[in-house]
């Protein structure tokens, strides 16, 4: 099966199908982060949420982190999980920041490269640009609402 297919499975809400068509792949480790990943969101959300064992959903996210060290989704799940269900905010905090630095090297190159094309359209200055640009990356509006709750 197709990891689209899984992903349209997981849009319509069918986790336990999921983990169902997964288990099937067999016992052997499938080394694809982004599959992983699935997994352990279907092992949250599963109907069978009083038969989930939390040391799964941990696993399949360590695994997808081995898999793939540069996924960044996987380090903000693994940080996810570890603060909100281990209750392990230091730990959740380094995977934070891995995903973090992980991210701050792809949105760089983004940024300069928008930035870049806004000059050659005459779009303004090289500092109105940046700093219009880097206020873009992060909805400050958001943290503050989520923090305040």
């Amino acid at each position: 099966m197709r990891f689209k297919s899984l992903q349209e499975l997981y849009a319509q809400g069918n986790y336990d199908k999921i983990l169902a068509l997964i288990r099937e792949m067999g016992p052997q480790p499938v080394c694809n982060s982004d599959l992983l990943i699935l997994k352990s969101r279907c092992l949250r959300l599963t109907d069978d949420v009083a038969g989930t064992n939390f040391q799964d959903i941990e696993i399949s996210l360590r695994a997808a982190i081995e898999c793939d060290e540069t996924n960044a989704t996987a380090w903000r799940e693994l940080g996810w999980f570890l603060l909100n269900i281990q209750d392990k905010p230091k730990e959740a905090e380094e995977a934070f920041r891995r995903s973090l630095e992980l991210l701050s090297a792809e949105n760089t190159d983004l940024v300069i490269g928008l930035v870049r094309s806004q000059i050659e359209l005459g779009a303004g200055n090289r500092e109105e640009i940046c700093k219009e640009v880097i206020e873009e990356l992060v909805d400050v509006a958001e943290v503050e609402t989520s923090l305040s709750e």
